[in-house]
């Protein structure tokens, strides 16, 4: 099988996980077939044939530009908010994405909050998402450094 097509089997499975079901056999029961032309699918034993990927379009909203390509929004009709490459917009465009996806999470930060979340990002970025123990330790030390502990406190959840 092509590298386009296991790239599609990739991309389905997401699509299937996040917005249909968790198990073949569940996804195949809402889909009409057989839960092995799912394991078919999603394994690169078989294409996804074009009838199947217009019920989906249809009936899931799958926006078969994404399913193809990876451009996009994974359903039709929502927007695609994902943040260009870090290098290659400004500070100020950071933050307007992150003013917009934290508004669209209910969480409203005002400017600072907003400037904390981009900056962490940034050295998130820099640090290539390494999750060690030191790494996180310097990202914290590097926020505090950065930001007054008044503000630090305001933004830390609660605890139960």
């Amino acid at each position: 099988m092509a590298n386009h097509d296991l790239i599609i089997a990739t991309r389905f499975n997401i699509f299937r996980k996040k917005c249909v079901a968790n198990s073949m056999v569940e996804a195949g029961k809402i889909f009409g077939c057989s839960h092995s032309k799912i394991s078919d699918i999603e394994t690169g034993k078989r294409p996804v044939d074009l009838n199947f990927i217009i019920m989906l379009a249809n009936n899931y909203d799958l926006n078969t530009n994404w399913l193809s390509t990876g451009e996009g929004s994974m359903l039709r009709g929502i927007p695609d908010l994902r943040m260009p490459e870090s290098d290659t917009i400004t500070h100020d465009e950071k933050l307007t994405y992150m003013r917009i996806a934290t508004d669209l999470l209910g969480f409203g930060f005002n400017d600072q909050g907003l400037d904390l979340l981009v900056s962490t990002y940034d050295l998130i970025l820099k640090n290539k998402g390494e999750t060690d123990l030191k790494d996180i330790a310097k990202v914290k030390q590097a926020v505090k450094d950065r930001f007054p502990q008044d503000l630090l406190a305001d933004l830390t959840p609660p605890q139960p």
